[in-house]
């Protein structure tokens, strides 16, 4: 009799343990974060801010991999299907993830940032030399920059590159997991105003980076730091390729040699930065028989650890490469 009542004990002791595991578990899966996947490194880094200590972004760009042509996995097809949340520039600069996008639009929220008021957006340039202040061309018309297809009217993509614009993207992004999440609205409203903090000092301490070499000519392989020239008042003389994928053209090529001659004909060299995920012969010709100074810029940040610290190393590390080359002794 004792082993029997014993026994009732226990079985009501079990039921209770799995009626508190299933309730956990309800209110786990009812309060847990959106999912979120976003296209690209300094994208998901920002976002990543925005939920720390929340949930976890995905990263749908491949490691290594530039947007300009990503490639669109099945398992990046999938991602993009299972999300609640899709964070993207846009086809301007994503376009291989388009149709992946479209096909989810009634079942998730979608979110193009080129397409957001709130987001600073500069027109692409063509490739070739650049006029001072102007920044008009000496190019052919065939090497205009056109990520979106869209001709001269093309917007460019690397809105990332702006503070200003990081910090619309935090709230935007921030406003929206808000609405969708309630429960953790105390969360991402302090993950984004310690993100505004950092980026106010960042900017600070680019500021004070420039200062010196705001006035110091520069070439770029494509043309992707804009949004951080603008910001900065930095000055480049014109890029190398019009699309990291396109070799120059030879009239390109000569006005570019032109313009190197002529910067050292004032006793100057010239600075000219590669990036990591490409390859330049064109880098290689102009370098030769002239005074230049080749550096590198990364716009994505390849070869950063992911997470929430991504975007501001990039930074700090452009920042780095371009006072460190124009700052150099001519």
């Amino acid at each position: 009799m004792v082993a029997d009542m014993s026994s009732v004990k226990i079985r009501k002791q079990c039921m209770i343990l799995v009626a508190m595991a299933l309730l956990l578990w309800g209110q786990g899966r009812l309060f847990a974060a959106p999912v979120v996947s976003v296209s690209t490194l300094p994208l998901h880094s920002l976002v990543s801010l925005v939920m720390k200590g929340v949930g976890e972004p995905t990263l749908l760009m491949a490691s290594g991999q530039s947007p300009h042509h990503q490639s669109l996995l099945p398992s990046t097809i999938r991602k993009i299907a299972e999300s609640d949340l899709v964070v993207w520039v846009g086809p301007v600069h994503e376009s291989s993830l388009s149709r992946a996008v479209q096909q989810v639009e009634n079942e998730a929220i979608i979110m193009t940032l080129i397409d957001n008021p709130q987001i600073t957006r500069l027109p692409s340039r063509r490739g070739g030399i650049w006029d001072e202040g102007s920044h008009s061309h000496e190019s052919d018309d065939s090497e205009n920059h056109s990520e979106g297809g869209h001709g001269s009217l093309s917007v460019d993509g690397h809105i990332w590159l702006s503070t200003d614009n990081a910090k619309s993207i935090i709230e935007v992004v921030g406003k929206q997991l808000k609405e969708m999440d309630v429960e953790n609205k105390a969360a991402y409203k302090r993950n984004m105003d310690l993100a505004y903090q950092r980026i106010d000092r960042l900017k600070r301490d680019l500021k004070d980076q420039f200062a010196h070499v705001r006035k110091k000519d520069y070439l770029v392989f494509h043309d992707a730091y804009q949004y951080l020239e603008a910001e900065f008042d930095l000055r480049p003389a014109g890029v190398v390729a019009i699309s990291p994928d396109r070799a120059p053209s030879a009239k390109t090529l000569r006005n570019l040699r032109q313009l190197i001659e002529k910067i050292n004909d004032d006793n100057q060299s010239v600075c000219i930065f590669r990036e990591p995920q490409f390859k330049s012969s064109a880098i290689t010709i102009l370098d030769e028989n002239n005074n230049v100074i080749t550096s590198e810029l990364d716009p994505i940040g390849i070869g950063i650890e992911r997470g929430s610290d991504l975007w501001f190393k990039l930074m700090y590390d452009l920042g780095a490469a371009l006072a460190s080359c124009l700052a150099t002794k001519h």
